[in-house]
């Protein structure tokens, strides 16, 4: 269990940004939990940046040292972080999904949002610093967002923030253990059972061409394994592929 005390903070400008300072002037704990009510400067992935109400949803980091995954196997991490959220929010809300890479779904809406960041020195990974924002008690949000809903939109409860990061972060943390041991495979077992559409026949489109195509999985490296309506496996990274909905 873990049983340290996550770090809030009313307010910050990221706690993924948070993290990294406090790493660089001291050396917290693996699993070490940093949150916030509010972030003036949240970043999601690619740069996009994440928008939240004040005080109305979770937006924490946590702090791990994966000293036995090599940087080829990083997107272990971000599997093993992704279901720790998907279970516990599975529990409350139907129809949950990871979203390749890292995007939680409550059936086509987006629900959380990850933000993982590797620290690597050679061959090895020395530290992870791991973001998430989830959206939790709000209600409205932003007409350009394009598929935005929340915890309690769905289910019409409030729900208390500490609690839920409490579930959350024992969550993450047995999902990580697994890989900590060597049971990888059944990180990636789950991670394919829980993805979003999986192997359903979609329309895609890659660097300017469209083609229908279903997804049979992910690799090693966290490229989306794509089968073509002809046959044909492909593989992509992050950016290099979109689906239209």
């Amino acid at each position: 269990m873990n049983k340290l005390k996550p770090i809030w903070h009313k307010t910050t400008d990221s706690t993924n940004a948070l993290a990294t300072r406090l790493i660089k002037h001291d050396t917290p704990a693996g699993g070490t939990v940093i949150a916030a009510g509010y972030q003036s400067s949240g970043r999601g992935q690619a740069g996009t940046r994440w928008e939240s109400e004040p005080g109305s949803n979770l937006l924490f980091s946590m702090i791990l040292y994966p000293g036995s995954i090599r940087p080829s196997g990083q997107f272990m991490i971000s599997m093993s972080f992704s279901l720790g959220i998907a279970h516990t929010l599975k529990d409350e809300v139907p129809e949950i999904s990871i979203k390749w890479p890292n995007d939680i779904y409550a059936g086509d809406n987006k629900i959380a949002g990850i933000l993982i960041e590797n620290a690597v020195a050679g061959d090895r990974i020395v530290h992870t610093i791991a973001g998430a924002g989830i959206n939790v008690n709000q209600e409205v949000f932003s007409a350009h967002l394009p598929n935005p809903v929340s915890m309690r939109l769905l289910t019409g409860k409030t729900y208390d923030l500490p609690s839920l990061l409490d579930r959350i972060s024992q969550s993450i943390m047995g999902w990580y253990r697994h890989l900590e041991s060597g049971r990888r495979e059944i990180v990636v077992s789950e991670y394919h059972r829980m993805m979003y559409r999986m192997g359903q026949m979609m329309e895609w489109e890659s660097e300017g061409r469209y083609f229908s195509g279903k997804i049979c999985g992910v690799d090693e490296l966290g490229c989306l394994r794509v089968v073509e309506a002809d046959g044909t496996e492909k593989r992509y990274a992050f950016k290099e592929i979109r689906y239209l909905p």
